[in-house]
């Protein structure tokens, strides 16, 4: 059976700023009852990553000489326009700190963009579960609209916690409830 929520308490998303020469920066952090290594693995399974996260199209792992890169198709939606754009990223994965960031090579969408994850052991069992997404676009946003950029930003941050929830909660219903 499916659990009902992995959730050891409410993910809070907040707005941090806007950073580095226009990074537009959001970091969300959210408690579950899973094992760390667990949400580590969803999290480093990018072949999967269009399965998981509903803003990803498509994704693709390749492997070279410089490490690995994702290469992904991702949906945008903007006031009433919506499209589709590519982006590849170069990874880089820390599993002894079970971090994992993401760090633009190319876009046509985004000038820069870090994606950075971190899932720490919490207390008692469960982790905690580090995003901080910060993005500057190819457009300079104007300062008309940036509280709605900015609302935007929060509300992707969430949506990809609440993806990887609905995930931890399907993979942790083959495993026995942690006590």
């Amino acid at each position: 059976t499916v659990l009902d929520t992995v959730l050891l308490e409410d993910p809070v998303v907040e707005f941090v700023g806007v950073l580095n020469d226009g990074m537009q920066t959001v970091k969300g952090i959210m408690h579950v009852a899973a094992d760390p290594e667990l949400v580590y693995s969803i999290l480093t399974d990018y072949d999967s990553c269009d399965r998981v996260f509903q803003n990803i199209v498509s994704t693709k792992t390749i492997h070279n000489e410089s490490g690995k890169q994702v290469v992904q198709t991702c949906k945008w939606q903007f006031l009433a326009f919506k499209g589709t754009f590519d982006v590849y990223l170069n990874v880089l994965e820390e599993p002894a700190e079970r971090m994992l960031v993401f760090r633009l090579q190319a876009s046509s969408f985004m000038r820069d963009f870090e994606g950075r994850w971190q899932v720490l052991p919490k207390p008692g069992g469960g982790c905690i579960v580090e995003h901080v997404l910060a993005v500057k676009p190819v457009v300079t946003i104007p300062t008309a609209i940036a509280p709605y950029t900015s609302s935007m930003f929060k509300q992707q941050v969430a949506g990809l916690l609440q993806d990887l929830e609905s995930e931890i909660r399907n993979q942790s219903a083959t495993v026995p409830a942690m006590s």
